[in-house]
């Protein structure tokens, strides 16, 4: 049996996931997971809403509206009102009704949201330790509900003794 257990990262849907850390909770063993990559507290998972960076604070219409945008390449003008009749839709449980298809998964954006929440909630719950790589991450678990004490910080190499400048990111 296994003593300590690391994870270097999980993904919501492949590859290692929260189930692989539940399975491996249960041998007992400490778990840990660095968390490189935003999968767990962003759906586009590139931190970035209206061209600038995000607090990542998980919000169910601001991300469905950054969803439509980036995943689906939907201008403001529409993403905008399509988060707030998937929200509607979402509440009434009519998108559950729904036959598979382009429209259901258009309008499941905001069920995902909620399952990123969910699966961020039970990830510290059953990880010992989460690692982030920055104070600036820490921060958005904890912004999520993570408990500071969860999260320990392991600095990227390379540190910058200058002030972040950046005001606006231009995507390509």
């Amino acid at each position: 049996r296994p003593d300590v257990i690391h994870f270097h990262e999980l993904n919501r849907s492949i590859g290692l996931t929260l189930a692989h850390l539940k399975l491996a909770k249960q041998t007992g063993a400490k778990i840990f997971v660095t968390m490189h990559l935003p999968f767990y507290s962003c759906n586009t998972n590139v931190l970035i809403y209206n061209d600038t960076l995000c607090d990542g604070i998980i919000r169910h219409y601001r991300c469905s509206e950054c969803s439509y945008k980036t995943l689906f390449n939907i201008p403001s003008v529409f993403a905008k009102p399509l988060a707030g009749i998937s929200l509607g839709a979402e509440n009434a449980s009519v998108t559950v009704k729904l036959p598979a298809g382009k429209v259901k998964s258009l309008l499941s954006v905001p069920s995902v949201i909620s399952r990123i929440k969910s699966d961020l909630d039970e990830l510290w719950q059953h990880a010992d330790q989460l690692i982030s790589l920055n104070n600036w991450y820490k921060k958005i678990l904890v912004d999520n509900g993570v408990p500071a004490n969860k999260i320990s910080v392991a600095p990227l190499a390379l540190v910058s003794t200058k002030k972040n400048t950046i005001s606006k990111i231009k995507r390509p």
